[in-house]
Order: structure tokens, then sequence, then C-alpha cells
């Protein structure tokens, strides 16, 4: 008589059991994978971000140390100031400077004495105003018709306008912008636009990671929600410069 063997066979409740552990195991595979790419991403945001500011401090330094002294103006009769600070309403700040003219916009440029500035201003994205800081560099060309139109300040309002000709966003998503005037002691003057004593200009801002941004600069987000995100996001970058 012959024996039969019975085969060994999973029944259904273990398939059952089995598809279930590898659901769980892909669900929560998956999760991390996620996690781990939106940090990858936030990271990354935050880098370029960051890189980006690096990159404007450095051209402000570099700006400042071409800065045109007291005793080097154009024209011993020119009464423009070399250096016009506004700490308030609206921070900026605007200084004649010596730029090669092949670094320029192109057109006219009989010297290297340029208006150098820079400023706050908001453009309009997806119904969100975006604050950028922006550079301005007026051409010799027209800085001379400026000393000689007797003009006493290096920039005007109208000047502080991202629609300004000559000038270009150097960063973005920022959400402060301050400009001091300090005496030889290092304490902030209240009035630099009348004050002879300045002997150091400072410069800061804040960028928040371009990730976040959207977030942070939609219009009805509560204050508690955006110190968060400042806390978490943000990053100042400043310099002090002597002036000469």
């Amino acid at each position: 008589m012959k024996r039969f063997r019975s085969e060994c066979a999973f029944s259904l409740v273990e398939l059952l059991v089995a598809c279930l552990l590898f659901m769980l195991l892909a669900v929560a595979l998956l999760s991390a994978f996620t996690h781990i790419a939106s940090s990858y991403q936030g990271t990354q945001a935050r880098a370029d971000t960051f890189r980006e500011g690096r990159a404007a401090l450095q051209l402000m330094e570099r700006d400042l140390k071409t800065m045109v002294p007291h005793s080097s103006k154009p024209s011993s009769t020119n009464t423009m100031r070399t250096l016009q600070i506004e700490s308030t309403p609206n921070p900026f700040v605007g200084f004649l400077a010596r730029i090669p003219p092949n670094a320029q916009p192109a057109g006219s440029n009989p010297s290297d004495v340029c208006i150098v500035g820079y400023f706050l201003d908001s453009e309009v994205r997806d119904d969100r105003e975006i604050p950028s800081l922006y550079r301005i560099l007026i051409p010799s060309s027209e800085t001379f018709t400026r000393l000689t139109s007797g003009s006493t300040n290096p920039l005007n309002s109208a000047d502080r306008s991202a629609s300004t000709p000559y000038t270009e966003p150097i960063a973005t998503h920022v959400t402060s912008f301050e400009v001091k005037a300090l005496d030889s002691t290092l304490m902030e003057i209240a009035n630099p636009m009348v004050s002879t004593n300045i002997a150091y200009v400072e410069i800061s801002f804040e960028l928040i990671g371009s990730r976040v941004a959207q977030s942070y600069f939609q219009t009805g987000l509560a204050q508690e929600a955006k110190d968060r995100l400042l806390d978490k996001e943000a990053r100042v970058f400043s310099l002090r410069y002597k002036i000469p």
C-alpha cells in the first residue's frame, strides 16, 4: 500500500497576515523616505538661500571698500554727501564709490565714480508680497550729472524702487533689513542724515529659507506662527564697516 505525504502550504490566514505585514512595512518605508526627502529639500532650500545671503554680504562689503573718501570728492565745490544713510522708516544706504567702467551698466562712462545704494522693496508673487534686497548702481555719466546739478544726496526716494533703472535684486525672502550709522564709540546716531560724526556703517538683513517663505509671507498668518518659522528657518547676515 502506498503512503501519501501531505504537501506543506500556506493557509489563507497566513497569506493575509503576510500581506498585512508587507503593507505595514511598505507604508513605514514610504513614510521614512518621504520624511528624509522633505528634510533634504528643506536643508537644500536653506543652503541656497543662505548662499545667496553670503554673496549679497560680500557684494556690500566690496562696494563699501570702494567708497569715495570725504577728501576725494570729484569736485571741490560739490556739496553732495559721500555717504547717505536712513535708518527709518525705510532703511537704505547710498554712497559714492569707485567702480571700474567695465563693471558699470552699458553707456557713456567717463569715470569710475558711481552712485551705489542698497534698499528693501517688495514684488508680488502668487498674490503674496515677497521682500527682496536690491542694489542700485548709477553709472558715472548720470552720477556726474547729479554732481553738477547741485544735489546734496547720492540717492533720492525715486531711486529706491525695484522698477528703477540700474536696479537688481541680490537677495530674496528678506524678513528684515537694517542700516545704522555709528560714531567712533560705536553708539548709534539717531539722525544720520544731518550728522557729521559718522565713523561706521552697520548693515544687517535676515533671510528665511525659500521652502517656507510662501507660508511665512502668506497674508493673514499669525505673528506667533511667523516667529516659529523665523526661529527655525531664518538667518541673520551683518557687517560693520569703518568709513574712510
